[in-house]
């Protein structure tokens, strides 16, 4: 009997360890003097990102203004078949 007693006080002395620890814990992580949130400018992060961002965005950008000049040239040369058409009839 006395190690099933020693038992449950050992660890109910753990559970109170494990809480007092969790309040510090929390403590520590709301107290503003224990660490200033870091500001980083947003030149800072443009000069982080562009490098690693540019090469995946700007083939992007160019397909895209590539396919809208096709798309107005074939638009164009639809027109110019609707016309001659036209006149035709």
């Amino acid at each position: 009997m006395t190690l099933q007693s020693n038992s449950t006080s050992n660890d109910s002395q753990i559970l109170e360890h494990i809480h007092a620890a969790e309040i510090l814990i929390q403590n520590a992580y709301l107290d503003k003097s224990m660490m200033e949130h870091i500001h980083t400018p947003p030149e800072h992060m443009m000069a982080v990102f562009t490098p690693l961002l540019l090469p995946l965005v700007l083939p992007i950008l160019v397909g895209m203004i590539k396919e809208w000049k096709r798309f107005k040239e074939l638009k164009k040369e639809k027109d110019i078949i609707i016309e001659k058409n036209e006149r035709d009839m």
